[in-house]
């Protein structure tokens, strides 16, 4: 946990137990913290994926494997959770129940604009109205891959921003309009964050082996 008022320092640890195979993913539902635990990587057997759901304060973890095979990414649209997971968008409730399987072939993360999901699939950018679970669009999917889809996708209040690998993608989130794209110089985007002014991006080349951050 680290408190952004305290001068820089050493961070304490407030939780340790919070799965075998460690989260990919991190979000809050306005009480709790959500994470995904992914496991795809090692020598079989492998330990089931899972959601964690941990409580400020008393630091409690529970962590549930039931409806879950490899989550990656868990976003919160103010009411339900959704996690990212091996063939399928899955709504889960306040308990981390499943409540509403989508099926399709995540790659990477996602974001909620406040009505709709947005997740990178082998279908293209897919578009998931929040509301009902209903796949809005496939968007480019000509330009998208899951192995290319998986640099990040952020929203700055108005505008989808999506990485793959290394070009930036732009669309309208309420038109789904593309507002068009540019190449960075860079190899990989690792990840997209919006500060609701500016998208900031962690650009990496690896030969020579670099990193920087940008603002677009």
């Amino acid at each position: 946990m680290i408190d952004p008022t305290a001068p820089a320092g050493a961070a304490p640890v407030v939780a340790a137990n919070i799965a075998e195979q460690g989260p990919e993913s991190i979000a809050f539902d306005g009480s709790r913290i959500w994470t995904a635990n992914c496991c795809l990587q090692g020598i079989p057997p492998l330990p089931p994926g899972s959601i964690s759901i941990i409580t400020p304060g008393t630091w409690d973890v529970q962590t549930i494997t039931t409806g879950f095979d490899a989550p990656t990414t868990v976003v919160f649209d103010g009411t339900s959770m959704w996690v990212v997971d091996l063939t399928a968008l899955k709504r889960a409730d306040s308990s981390g129940a499943v409540t509403q399987t989508i099926p399709m072939s995540p790659a990477g993360n996602a974001v909620f604009d406040g009505a709709n999901i947005w997740l990178p699939t082998s279908a293209g950018l897919t578009v998931v109205r929040a509301s009902t679970g209903e796949i809005v669009a496939n968007l480019a999917p000509q330009t998208l891959t899951n192995a290319s889809a998986e640099g990040g996708i952020g929203f700055d209040g108005r505008r989808i921003l999506l990485a793959s690998p290394s070009r930036l993608m732009l669309w309208d989130a309420q038109s789904l309009a593309p507002l068009g794209s540019v190449e960075t110089g860079y190899d990989y985007v690792s990840g997209i964050c919006s500060d609701g002014i500016n998208f900031w991006l962690t650009l990496q080349n690896f030969s020579p082996d670099s990193s920087v951050l940008a603002r677009f």
